[in-house]
């Protein structure tokens, strides 16, 4: 079962939240859980209704949000104490225990469950790990588990852009097995990067289920070579795995003899993948606004796969 949270700016500053149950459209709280904000330098950071409590991490000021934001999203620095701890807050600030007891409640035991987070373009919320958000124990979570909620049986995180429901945005067709193009901005090697561990992960996951994909893989990339696997390959998905800017923006590498990064804007990079984005449209009804929705919707979603990078 599918529960929409839905994220929208407030007009003095902060965030509203709604929880609907995808199916019934029903309101699974009386009223939006209103989020505050903390401002830190340009950086902006999501708060619970009320400080401390519901899940809130102890000894853990809401002035360390910063730091711990820092510690978290860096491998050299973050720690299975520390990713809890910033799990705890964002468990905190956009659910807490009551919005939480209220999904299980109406989630049958025998389906998976979707949270499926919803905003538009939010710098502020598109850079927070949300996957890592983690319930208390108790009756948030099953007794003798980890409350991280990714690891719960059967749940799993979506994140899915505005504007794109309906049949025009479903997926008619896929080829069995997909092909998948993985796009990589910078050497194998590269430490904050890890592609090679991500890809070959990937590739080791399905095995394990007795599953393929037709992969082809586009290393050290730069925008041409990228159009040109796009032309050649066709592909049902592409997985970019590259460092992101603010902007925001993907950096690939520059065609030689240039040395250097490209740092390519969500425009930039559908123009990149538009003959795969065109034959999917072939059989859709056009018009203006669809296609402008569908691009810049293609363009969050792609730049939110980067978001960690």
């Amino acid at each position: 079962m599918r529960f929409d949270i839905k994220v929208d700016q407030a007009a003095g500053g902060g965030w509203s939240v709604s929880i609907v149950n995808h199916d019934t459209g029903d309101s699974l709280l009386a009223q939006p859980r209103t989020l505050r904000e903390l401002r830190s330098g340009q950086d902006v950071f999501p708060l619970p209704p009320e400080p401390g409590g519901d899940g809130w991490p102890d000894n853990f000021a809401e002035d360390d949000l910063p730091l711990m934001f820092n510690g978290v999203m860096s491998e050299e620095s973050a720690t299975d104490r520390g990713v809890e701890r910033f799990g705890r807050y964002l468990f905190a600030t956009l659910l807490g225990q009551e919005a939480w007891q209220a999904i299980l409640t109406a989630a049958p035991d025998d389906e998976p469950l979707e949270l499926a987070l919803t905003w538009g373009d939010d710098r502020a919320l598109d850079r927070l790990p949300w996957e890592v958000m983690y319930a208390p124990n108790g009756g948030a979570v099953p007794p003798a588990t980890s409350g991280l909620l990714a690891l719960q049986p059967g749940l799993r995180f979506t994140r899915r852009v505005p504007g794109t429901t309906g049949k025009a945005y479903q997926l008619t067709e896929l080829p069995s097995p997909p092909r998948v193009l993985v796009v990589v901005g910078s050497t194998l090697s590269d430490t904050n990067i890890r592609a090679g561990a991500e890809y070959l992960g990937l590739l080791r996951a399905l095995k394990d289920e007795n599953q393929s994909l037709n992969t082809r893989l586009v290393v050290e990339a730069t925008a041409d070579q990228v159009k040109r696997a796009v032309d050649a390959f066709k592909p049902t998905v592409v997985h970019v795995i590259a460092h992101g800017v603010p902007g925001p923006k993907v950096r690939l590498r520059r065609e030689a003899p240039d040395v250097g990064v490209d740092e390519i804007t969500p425009d930039r990079l559908l123009q990149i993948l538009r003959p795969a984005i065109m034959q999917k449209e072939d059989a859709l009804p056009q018009s203006p606004q669809r296609r402008g929705t569908e691009f810049r919707a293609a363009s969050a979603a792609l730049l939110h796969v980067i978001r960690k990078h």
